[in-house]
Protein backbone atom coordinates (compact mmCIF):
# COMPACT_ATOMS: atom_id res chain seq x y z
CA UNK A 1 0.00 0.00 0.00
CA UNK A 2 1.01 3.20 -0.90
CA UNK A 3 2.68 5.34 2.50
CA UNK A 4 -0.18 7.63 2.35
CA UNK A 5 -2.83 5.46 1.81
CA UNK A 6 -3.59 4.61 5.68
CA UNK A 7 -5.09 7.82 6.42
CA UNK A 8 -6.82 8.72 3.21
CA UNK A 9 -8.43 5.04 3.61
CA UNK A 10 -8.79 5.94 7.25
CA UNK A 11 -11.08 8.93 5.85
CA UNK A 12 -13.27 6.46 4.01
CA UNK A 13 -13.98 4.62 7.09
CA UNK A 14 -14.96 7.27 9.07
CA UNK A 15 -17.05 8.68 5.87
CA UNK A 16 -18.72 5.18 5.38
CA UNK A 17 -19.58 4.91 9.60
CA UNK A 18 -21.20 8.42 8.75
CA UNK A 19 -23.24 7.15 5.90
CA UNK A 20 -24.54 4.05 7.59
CA UNK A 21 -25.94 6.09 10.34
CA UNK A 22 -24.32 3.30 13.13
CA UNK A 23 -22.42 5.24 15.38
CA UNK A 24 -23.34 8.27 17.41
CA UNK A 25 -21.23 12.15 16.78
CA UNK A 26 -19.51 10.87 19.67
CA UNK A 27 -17.96 8.15 18.22
CA UNK A 28 -17.08 10.16 14.98
CA UNK A 29 -15.50 12.51 16.75
CA UNK A 30 -13.48 10.00 18.46
CA UNK A 31 -12.52 8.66 15.44
CA UNK A 32 -11.60 12.11 14.11
CA UNK A 33 -9.34 12.50 16.85
CA UNK A 34 -7.46 9.28 16.68
CA UNK A 35 -6.68 10.14 12.84
CA UNK A 36 -5.05 13.58 14.69
CA UNK A 37 -3.39 11.29 17.19
CA UNK A 38 -2.08 9.03 14.58
CA UNK A 39 -0.86 12.03 12.35
CA UNK A 40 1.19 13.96 15.98
CA UNK A 41 2.70 10.35 16.90
CA UNK A 42 4.32 9.90 13.30
CA UNK A 43 5.52 13.33 12.74
CA UNK A 44 6.81 13.53 16.52
CA UNK A 45 7.99 9.83 17.12
CA UNK A 46 9.62 10.21 13.06
CA UNK A 47 7.50 6.82 12.20
CA UNK A 48 6.10 6.09 9.07
CA UNK A 49 2.06 5.10 8.98
CA UNK A 50 1.20 2.47 6.62
CA UNK A 51 -0.58 -0.43 6.89
CA UNK A 52 2.58 -2.55 7.13
CA UNK A 53 3.93 -0.58 9.91
CA UNK A 54 1.44 -0.81 12.77
CA UNK A 55 3.11 -3.90 14.23
CA UNK A 56 4.31 -4.56 17.42
CA UNK A 57 7.09 -1.76 16.90
CA UNK A 58 3.94 0.20 16.22
CA UNK A 59 2.18 -0.89 19.38
CA UNK A 60 5.46 -0.46 21.82
CA UNK A 61 5.59 3.37 20.58
CA UNK A 62 2.34 3.90 20.32
CA UNK A 63 1.95 3.08 24.21
CA UNK A 64 4.70 4.92 25.31
CA UNK A 65 3.91 8.21 23.23
CA UNK A 66 0.29 7.94 24.90
CA UNK A 67 1.60 7.82 28.18
CA UNK A 68 4.59 10.41 28.07
CA UNK A 69 3.35 12.81 25.46
CA UNK A 70 -0.32 12.27 25.83
CA UNK A 71 -0.58 11.30 29.79
CA UNK A 72 -3.41 9.31 28.48
CA UNK A 73 -4.54 7.52 31.28
CA UNK A 74 -4.69 3.36 30.78
CA UNK A 75 -8.61 3.27 30.17
CA UNK A 76 -8.19 6.04 27.32
CA UNK A 77 -5.02 4.26 26.02
CA UNK A 78 -7.08 0.84 25.93
CA UNK A 79 -9.97 2.78 24.55
CA UNK A 80 -7.32 4.38 21.13
CA UNK A 81 -5.73 1.12 20.61
CA UNK A 82 -10.03 -0.26 20.62
CA UNK A 83 -10.24 1.84 17.50
CA UNK A 84 -7.28 1.67 16.00
CA UNK A 85 -8.07 -2.34 16.06
CA UNK A 86 -11.63 -1.73 14.71
CA UNK A 87 -10.25 0.45 11.74
CA UNK A 88 -7.54 -2.50 11.59
CA UNK A 89 -10.00 -5.05 10.90
CA UNK A 90 -12.18 -2.90 8.60
CA UNK A 91 -9.76 -1.88 6.16
CA UNK A 92 -8.13 -6.12 6.12
CA UNK A 93 -11.91 -7.25 5.34
CA UNK A 94 -11.56 -4.67 2.61
CA UNK A 95 -8.81 -5.91 1.34
CA UNK A 96 -6.25 -2.91 1.87
CA UNK A 97 -3.81 -4.92 3.47
CA UNK A 98 -3.16 -8.42 4.79
CA UNK A 99 -1.83 -7.62 8.31
CA UNK A 100 -2.68 -9.82 10.82
CA UNK A 101 -0.19 -8.31 13.54
CA UNK A 102 -2.45 -5.78 15.02
CA UNK A 103 -4.68 -8.75 16.23
CA UNK A 104 -2.25 -8.99 18.96
CA UNK A 105 -2.57 -5.71 20.54
CA UNK A 106 -3.76 -5.74 24.12
CA UNK A 107 -6.13 -3.20 25.41
CA UNK A 108 -5.06 -1.65 28.62
CA UNK A 109 -7.63 -0.83 31.40
CA UNK A 110 -7.30 -0.45 34.93
CA UNK A 111 -10.93 0.08 37.43
CA UNK A 112 -11.89 3.70 37.75
CA UNK A 113 -13.27 4.90 40.91
CA UNK A 114 -17.04 5.87 38.97
CA UNK A 115 -19.26 7.08 41.50
CA UNK A 116 -22.81 5.83 42.40
CA UNK A 117 -25.63 6.85 44.63
CA UNK A 118 -26.52 4.83 47.76
CA UNK A 119 -30.29 4.54 48.44
CA UNK A 120 -30.07 6.59 51.24
CA UNK A 121 -28.06 9.75 48.93
CA UNK A 122 -30.64 8.96 46.13
CA UNK A 123 -33.68 9.66 48.70
CA UNK A 124 -31.81 12.86 49.92
CA UNK A 125 -31.15 14.63 46.79
CA UNK A 126 -34.70 13.31 45.50
CA UNK A 127 -36.54 15.13 48.64
CA UNK A 128 -34.36 18.06 48.56
CA UNK A 129 -35.98 21.34 48.40
CA UNK A 130 -34.66 23.35 45.46
CA UNK A 131 -37.86 25.43 44.80
CA UNK A 132 -35.61 28.77 44.83
CA UNK A 133 -33.97 27.32 42.23
CA UNK A 134 -36.16 25.64 39.72
CA UNK A 135 -33.54 25.13 37.15
CA UNK A 136 -31.88 22.72 39.33
CA UNK A 137 -35.37 21.45 40.77
CA UNK A 138 -35.35 20.10 36.88
CA UNK A 139 -32.32 18.68 36.36
CA UNK A 140 -32.78 17.21 39.73
CA UNK A 141 -35.83 15.43 38.68
CA UNK A 142 -34.35 14.30 35.00
CA UNK A 143 -31.17 13.34 36.94
CA UNK A 144 -33.29 11.09 39.58
CA UNK A 145 -35.21 9.34 36.27
CA UNK A 146 -31.97 8.06 35.15
CA UNK A 147 -31.27 6.83 38.51
CA UNK A 148 -34.25 4.97 38.31
CA UNK A 149 -35.01 3.70 35.17
CA UNK A 150 -30.81 2.96 33.89
CA UNK A 151 -31.73 4.79 30.64
CA UNK A 152 -28.93 6.75 29.21
CA UNK A 153 -28.85 10.42 29.15
CA UNK A 154 -29.54 10.64 25.47
CA UNK A 155 -32.61 7.89 25.63
CA UNK A 156 -34.06 9.06 29.14
CA UNK A 157 -33.61 13.02 28.01
CA UNK A 158 -36.29 12.65 25.56
CA UNK A 159 -38.75 10.42 27.15
CA UNK A 160 -42.62 11.56 26.95
CA UNK A 161 -46.24 10.22 27.25
CA UNK A 162 -45.86 7.89 23.64
CA UNK A 163 -43.24 6.15 25.55
CA UNK A 164 -45.41 4.79 28.18
CA UNK A 165 -47.58 1.67 27.79
CA UNK A 166 -49.23 0.18 30.70
CA UNK A 167 -47.07 1.76 33.35
CA UNK A 168 -43.37 0.32 31.66
CA UNK A 169 -41.62 2.83 29.45
CA UNK A 170 -40.75 1.60 26.03
CA UNK A 171 -37.58 3.56 24.19
CA UNK A 172 -35.81 2.99 21.12
CA UNK A 173 -32.55 3.38 22.35
CA UNK A 174 -30.09 5.25 20.61
CA UNK A 175 -27.31 2.80 21.03
CA UNK A 176 -29.32 -0.72 20.61
CA UNK A 177 -32.28 0.31 18.16
CA UNK A 178 -34.17 -1.82 20.32
CA UNK A 179 -37.44 -1.39 21.83
CA UNK A 180 -36.34 -1.43 26.25
CA UNK A 181 -39.58 -1.98 28.23
CA UNK A 182 -38.36 -0.37 31.85
CA UNK A 183 -41.06 -0.93 34.23
CA UNK A 184 -41.70 2.41 36.42
CA UNK A 185 -40.94 2.48 40.02
CA UNK A 186 -42.15 5.19 42.56
CA UNK A 187 -39.28 7.65 41.64
CA UNK A 188 -40.12 7.51 37.93
CA UNK A 189 -43.97 7.68 38.03
CA UNK A 190 -43.58 10.58 40.00
CA UNK A 191 -41.83 12.77 38.02
CA UNK A 192 -43.27 11.48 34.94
CA UNK A 193 -46.56 12.95 36.39
CA UNK A 194 -44.76 15.92 37.88
CA UNK A 195 -44.02 17.07 34.40
CA UNK A 196 -47.20 15.55 32.73
CA UNK A 197 -45.53 12.85 30.95
CA UNK A 198 -43.03 15.64 29.39
CA UNK A 199 -39.59 15.68 31.13
CA UNK A 200 -37.66 18.73 31.15
CA UNK A 201 -35.22 19.42 27.72
CA UNK A 202 -31.88 20.38 29.11
CA UNK A 203 -28.40 20.19 26.88
CA UNK A 204 -25.93 17.54 28.01
CA UNK A 205 -23.47 20.67 28.84
CA UNK A 206 -26.17 22.64 31.15
CA UNK A 207 -27.25 19.30 32.02
CA UNK A 208 -23.56 18.28 33.52
CA UNK A 209 -23.20 22.24 34.78
CA UNK A 210 -26.62 22.36 36.89
CA UNK A 211 -26.02 18.84 38.44
CA UNK A 212 -22.66 19.63 40.11
CA UNK A 213 -24.48 22.91 41.44
CA UNK A 214 -27.62 20.84 42.95
CA UNK A 215 -25.37 18.34 44.66
CA UNK A 216 -23.07 21.01 45.78
CA UNK A 217 -26.42 22.57 47.51
CA UNK A 218 -27.92 19.27 48.85
CA UNK A 219 -24.71 19.52 50.43
CA UNK A 220 -23.08 15.77 48.42
CA UNK A 221 -19.93 17.39 48.54
CA UNK A 222 -17.43 15.63 50.37
CA UNK A 223 -13.68 14.88 49.03
CA UNK A 224 -13.21 11.72 47.61
CA UNK A 225 -9.44 10.38 46.01
CA UNK A 226 -9.93 9.38 42.54
CA UNK A 227 -7.27 6.80 41.58
CA UNK A 228 -6.25 6.31 38.34
CA UNK A 229 -3.06 4.88 36.73
CA UNK A 230 -0.43 5.35 33.67
CA UNK A 231 1.01 2.29 33.00
CA UNK A 232 1.84 1.52 36.35
CA UNK A 233 2.13 4.23 37.86
CA UNK A 234 -0.87 5.33 40.11
CA UNK A 235 -2.47 8.55 40.68
CA UNK A 236 -4.38 10.30 43.16
CA UNK A 237 -6.27 13.07 43.04
CA UNK A 238 -8.30 14.80 45.53
CA UNK A 239 -11.24 15.96 44.29
CA UNK A 240 -15.10 17.35 45.31
CA UNK A 241 -17.38 14.27 44.84
CA UNK A 242 -19.92 16.53 43.06
CA UNK A 243 -16.76 17.38 40.40
CA UNK A 244 -16.74 13.34 39.74
CA UNK A 245 -20.81 13.50 38.44
CA UNK A 246 -21.70 13.36 35.13
CA UNK A 247 -24.88 12.22 32.67
CA UNK A 248 -23.76 8.42 32.91
CA UNK A 249 -23.48 8.66 37.06
CA UNK A 250 -27.48 8.05 37.22
CA UNK A 251 -26.89 4.83 34.77
CA UNK A 252 -24.20 3.12 36.86
CA UNK A 253 -26.20 4.17 40.21
CA UNK A 254 -29.45 2.29 38.65
CA UNK A 255 -27.05 -0.74 38.45
CA UNK A 256 -25.46 -0.66 42.07
CA UNK A 257 -28.74 -0.01 43.86
CA UNK A 258 -31.03 -2.73 41.35
CA UNK A 259 -27.81 -5.00 42.54
CA UNK A 260 -27.62 -4.27 46.24
CA UNK A 261 -31.28 -4.43 46.38
CA UNK A 262 -31.28 -8.24 45.32
CA UNK A 263 -32.48 -7.99 41.58
CA UNK A 264 -30.78 -10.20 39.06
CA UNK A 265 -28.34 -9.13 37.34
CA UNK A 266 -29.63 -10.97 33.86
CA UNK A 267 -32.84 -8.77 34.30
CA UNK A 268 -30.89 -5.97 35.35
CA UNK A 269 -29.35 -6.58 32.19
CA UNK A 270 -32.40 -6.50 29.86
CA UNK A 271 -33.87 -3.25 31.57
CA UNK A 272 -30.60 -1.61 31.27
CA UNK A 273 -30.64 -3.50 27.30
CA UNK A 274 -26.89 -4.48 28.24
CA UNK A 275 -26.00 -7.48 25.80
CA UNK A 276 -22.44 -8.47 27.32
CA UNK A 277 -21.55 -9.03 30.93
CA UNK A 278 -17.90 -7.93 30.22
CA UNK A 279 -19.57 -4.01 29.31
CA UNK A 280 -21.88 -4.67 32.13
CA UNK A 281 -19.68 -5.76 35.07
CA UNK A 282 -17.95 -2.26 34.46
CA UNK A 283 -20.73 -0.72 36.33
CA UNK A 284 -21.16 -2.85 39.32
CA UNK A 285 -19.83 -0.96 42.30
CA UNK A 286 -21.50 -2.90 45.14
CA UNK A 287 -20.72 -1.23 48.61
CA UNK A 288 -18.65 -2.98 51.15
CA UNK A 289 -22.23 -3.46 53.31
CA UNK A 290 -23.38 -5.43 50.70
CA UNK A 291 -20.20 -7.61 50.65
CA UNK A 292 -20.42 -8.12 53.83
CA UNK A 293 -24.20 -9.23 54.19
CA UNK A 294 -23.68 -11.34 51.75
CA UNK A 295 -20.70 -13.38 52.80
CA UNK A 296 -22.31 -13.78 56.78
CA UNK A 297 -25.29 -15.02 54.76
CA UNK A 298 -23.35 -17.48 52.37
CA UNK A 299 -21.55 -18.76 55.72
CA UNK A 300 -23.36 -18.12 58.60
Amino acid sequence: SAPNSFIVVFDSFIQEKKDLGMITGGTIARYENIKTLLERFSKERSYSINFNTINENFYVKWVNFSRQALKHKNNTLGRNIGFIKTFMNWSLKKKYHFNYEFKDFKKTSSDTDEIALSVEELEHLYNFDFSQKLRLEKVRDVFVFGCATGLRYSDYSRINKTNIRNGQIFINTQKQKSKLGVPSNKYSRNILEKYEYDLPVISPQKFREYIKEAWELAGMDDTVVKTSFIGNKRIEDHIKRHDMISTHTARRTFITISLEKGMRPDIVMSITGHKSYSSFKKYIKLSDKVREQEMANAWK
